[in-house]
């Protein structure tokens, strides 16, 4: 019991003696790829043609956030803030037609306010480098979507309805990998991979249904988790809460 006690001690004088006691300040821009997968619904019993199966088109996010950080220690720290997120989703779709062959495609965006909750790691490298990592959780809260369905070239309207069927809410796992150059004392741009994973899912399978349905049978799709991956650019201030040293 005594040496566990030693070495909580040992460990708490440790993280005291290298504190930090930073506070930082950044407002970054992310672009990413988005990837997502759909699992067909389909009438018990029934068979279908995958060819007339929507295929997934490449699609974007992009994310603009400010965060606010804590460096506890000279290496560890923990990040919050907020931003805003836009994500797209675009399909090319096939109809039950064989006789004409439609070019149709579809779009949904889903704009959310996320909210992150990290753990950040980081390591000097050289003058004015700095290796960082950092990971956690974060929530995404809907702000509002959009849809565009264009066959051969002519718009259809949808019914707005459907944005009812969205979740509220998605949660997800967010991991930055990058570095930082300091441009200034205070200053530091900032350059990372950025990822995240989707726990649960945007849902809108009302808008999915509406895509399909004019299928036989009716097909639906309920939209997996999402993942992207992409780079952030940021620029970071920092402010030092340690006492200054009297002269």
């Amino acid at each position: 019991m005594r040496f566990y006690t030693l070495f909580l001690g040992l460990l708490l004088w440790s993280a005291a003696a290298s504190a930090q006691h930073q506070l930082e300040f950044s407002l970054g821009y992310t672009s990413s790829l988005t990837q997502y997968a759909d699992f067909p619904i389909v009438e018990p019993g029934t068979t279908i043609n995958t060819d007339l199966l929507a295929k997934r088109l490449p699609s974007h996010s992009f994310m603009v956030n400010g965060t606010v950080g804590y460096m506890i220690t000279k290496h560890f720290g923990v990040i919050t803030g907020f931003g805003v997120t836009g994500i797209s989703q675009h399909y090319s779709l096939g109809y039950p037609s064989p006789s004409v062959d439609h070019n149709a495609t579809f779009t949904r965006n889903m704009t959310y306010l996320r909210v992150p909750l990290l753990l950040r790691l980081q390591t000097p490298i050289g003058k004015g480098w700095t290796v960082y990592g950092q990971a956690g959780i974060h929530g995404d809260f809907l702000l509002g979507t959009s849809h565009r369905l264009e066959e051969d070239g002519n718009a259809r309207p949808f019914n707005t309805d459907i944005e009812k069927s969205y979740n509220q809410s998605m949660w997800g796992l967010t991991a930055e990998l990058g570095i930082m150059y300091q441009i200034a004392p205070q200053t530091s741009l900032m350059l990372g991979v950025h990822g995240t994973a989707g726990i649960n899912y945007p849902g809108g399978d009302d808008v999915n249904f509406t895509i399909y349905g004019s299928q036989s049978p009716t097909i639906g799709f309920a939209s997996a988790a999402l993942q992207t991956v992409g780079l952030r650019f940021g620029i970071r201030q920092t402010i030092d809460l340690r006492p200054k040293a009297k002269q």
